[in-house]
């Protein structure tokens, strides 16, 4: 099955579903309603239960599908964790047969056109930065103005952008338009943002090269998606566009390309989203925990010793205890902001730091890229000591380990 309820214990959606079947009401036409606002708690809590894999995600709205799934049970039968997947993956099912759309998402980046961007492909997906937008997209300015929330089609020196991705939904298509934009995005923005800020404003993301505030989907012939929809930023806050830098270009294509044959890429690409997302952030507070969060997930995945992170990370910095010993600093303020929410004014500061490691922590993994077959291997690298002496002791005994197992 492609959809499947997670595998902890201490999730039960069993419970769930018996208070939903609770609260169902079917009259004599077969429609399904239900009575007060458990239903709303109770759909959200469902969600969170559910695993669905990548080929459902990347083309399917599982939401909608769950949303449309549950009644449908409703009507007919009782509702249970085995007839409610069951149905949620006859939906699945029906709906991947169909023929992919192509979509086509209306935005831009915070990124000279003067800089020669031109295409990307990412995941299968195409990023094009153009001039001007083709006549054949109609809608876009109209619905944009119909969120009469004062947004703004097009900023001043931004790069227009199309993103063109093929899916089976329009929420999905979105969705997944925006996570390549986004991954293409960590990467200028880790050659683009500036190393340290001391002063600088306090309301901007540390971001180089940001979304515009608004966003458009349309099919391939132009037309909008649904006739108005429109997305935008809600923390938007205008920046000048990126100019660029000596080798700007040149190394991003390096990166996107080593990333494209890495072993580790699932891991690596989820890391740098969790980075460039956390510095969108103008709460630097908020962006310290996705930071960290990134660096979690490249040396620590799973919870697998979080102690260990800061001692992991400082093995590749040439004063590895000096290092390590900042890091822990960092730690203990990521700890104390999840559990007090204060923010310091040293946060936007401390951004920089963890930035600082983060990038230091890729370029070694994009180095050693055919170093390492698996993020374990990796973890095991790291745990080694730093001083000669003890890895001169730890060869010793790997050596004699090989003698005495008679290893060739």
């Amino acid at each position: 099955m492609r959809v499947n309820w997670r595998k902890q214990t201490s999730l039960k959606p069993g419970y769930i579903l018996d208070k939903i079947e609770q609260s169902k009401v079917v009259d004599d036409k077969g429609r399904v309603s239900f009575e007060g606002l458990l239903y709303y708690d109770a759909f959200i809590a469902l969600m969170s239960m559910l695993d669905a894999d990548k080929m459902v995600t990347k083309h399917l709205d599982v939401e909608k599908i769950v949303e449309a799934s549950i009644p449908n049970v409703a009507r007919v039968e009782t509702l249970n964790e085995a007839s409610l997947i069951k149905e949620i993956n006859r939906l699945v099912d029906e709906r991947l047969a169909g023929k992919a759309t192509k979509f086509d998402l209306l935005t831009s980046l915070s990124v000279s056109p003067s800089l020669g961007l031109s295409k990307f492909i990412i995941n299968g997906v195409r990023i094009e930065f153009v001039d001007e937008f083709p006549s054949r997209y109609v809608g876009r300015e109209s619905a944009i103005e119909g969120t009469h929330l004062d947004l703004v089609a097009m900023h001043e020196g931004y790069a227009k952008t199309i993103v063109s991705v093929y899916c089976r939904d329009p929420s999905a298509a979105i969705s997944t338009a925006m996570e390549s934009l986004d991954l293409l995005r960590s990467f200028l923005c880790y050659f683009a943002n500036h190393e340290m800020e001391l002063i600088g404003a306090h309301n901007e993301p540390i971001n180089k090269v940001i979304l515009g505030q608004a966003h458009t989907l349309h099919y391939s012939n132009g037309e909008i998606v649904n006739g108005d929809d429109c997305w935008y930023e809600p923390q938007f806050v205008y920046i000048k566009p990126f100019q660029g830098r000596a080798h700007f270009k040149t190394n991003v294509d390096a990166y996107l390309s080593w990333l494209g044959t890495s072993p580790i890429k699932a891991a690596l690409s989820k890391s740098m989203l969790l980075y460039v997302r956390g510095l969108d952030q103008i709460s630097y507070n908020a962006a310290i925990v996705q930071l960290w969060a990134a660096l979690e997930n490249l040396v620590s995945p799973a919870s697998r010793d979080s102690l260990a992170i800061s001692k992991r990370c400082a093995f590749v910095c040439d004063d590895a205890k000096y290092h390590e010993q900042i890091l822990e600093h960092l730690r203990l303020y990521r700890n104390s902001t999840v559990h007090s929410g204060v923010q310091s004014d040293r946060s936007k500061v401390h951004c920089y730091q963890l930035q600082f490691y983060f990038r230091i922590l890729v370029r070694f993994l994009m180095a050693n890229r055919d170093a390492f077959a698996t993020l374990d291997e990796v973890i095991n690298f790291l745990d080694l000591p730093t001083s000669k002496e003890s890895l001169i002791r730890r060869k010793a005994a790997l050596d004699k380990a090989l003698v005495f197992r008679r290893y060739d």
